[in-house]
């Protein structure tokens, strides 16, 4: 049975679900639809991303992880890869997981590998950027109207022994990640996300981000990205790595996504509104 899901947050995007070999509940379903949803709102509201008026993506998920496997090859990718999108000239927006048991992993692959989808309508965007932000995604949770990112503990504890991140050195990195082993791409990674999650964490820094984008989209060039900091971060670049580092001391065990656009206060009796306009669980309240 396909069933046809409108995302809760951005209403031209619609995921048709398939299931193959496996049960999928309402549930799991509606968060599929709601998470991604909320990516792409991000994305288009807060990056400036532009999308298609309507974007439908056909979503199979798989019980059998051979058969999964087996379709996975056939696109190219490592055996170790439970999920993939793809799309092209002449290919509608497809998506393939493997239904592992643990549905909260699934949905994670689910939002990784959506995000690095959604990306692409940016057009040429830096490597760091582009994998910090699916690494956030991945790693998130909705409550309301409320998105948080929650870092794995070993990525905590990596900065933490790390102590300093130069700002410079992740924007202007020439690496080619694929071509390293996990050992030494593993800490790339996590720098990326480090200097990704702490600009989503404030609106001043959403709008870092999104003037890299802009900036790297017209001139192509990893400079372009701390020209971008320098002119829209409050104290410039020294202003950002003196933050950063601070951050980076005592990372945080979640952060709150601001979020970019305003919302409907009309809510059910599942949520209610916060003074500073966040919308929460009713069951956990405001702090």
């Amino acid at each position: 049975m396909i069933w046809l899901l409108a995302a809760a947050w951005a209403a031209d995007l619609s995921l048709q679900i398939q299931a193959v070999d496996t049960t999928v509940t309402q549930t799991t379903r509606s968060r599929l639809s709601q998470r991604l949803g909320r990516v792409q709102d991000f994305y288009a509201h807060g990056l400036g991303i532009p999308y298609p008026p309507s974007l439908v993506i056909d979503v199979t998920l798989y019980g059998d992880r051979d058969i999964y496997r087996q379709v996975a090859k056939k696109s190219g990718l490592p055996p170790w890869a439970n999920g993939f999108f793809r799309a092209g000239p002449g290919i509608a927006p497809q998506a393939a997981l493997w239904a592992q048991d643990d549905r909260e992993a699934m949905i994670g692959v689910f939002l990784h590998e959506g995000s690095h989808f959604l990306f692409r309508y940016a057009g040429r965007t830096p490597r760091w950027l582009n994998e910090g932000l699916a690494q956030c995604f991945e790693h998130s949770r909705i409550s309301g109207n409320v998105l948080t990112v929650h870092p794995p503990p070993y990525y905590l504890d990596f900065l933490r022994r790390e102590g300093h991140i130069e700002v410079e050195a992740i924007v202007l990195d020439p690496t080619q990640w694929n071509d390293l082993p996990s050992g030494k791409v593993g800490p790339l990674y996590i720098r990326g996300w480090a200097l990704t999650a702490f600009l989503l964490s404030s609106k001043g820094g959403q709008q870092t981000l999104a003037a890299i984008l802009r900036s790297y989209k017209v001139e192509g060039t990893r400079q372009s990205g701390l020209d971008a900091i320098e002119a829209t971060y409050r104290g410039g670049r020294a202003g950002l790595e003196r933050d950063l580092q601070r951050w980076v001391a005592n990372p945080p065990a979640s952060v709150v996504v601001p979020r970019s656009v305003a919302v409907e206060e009309e809510v059910d009796g599942m949520w209610r509104t916060c003074p500073d306009g966040k919308l929460v669980s009713a069951k956990v309240g405001c702090d």
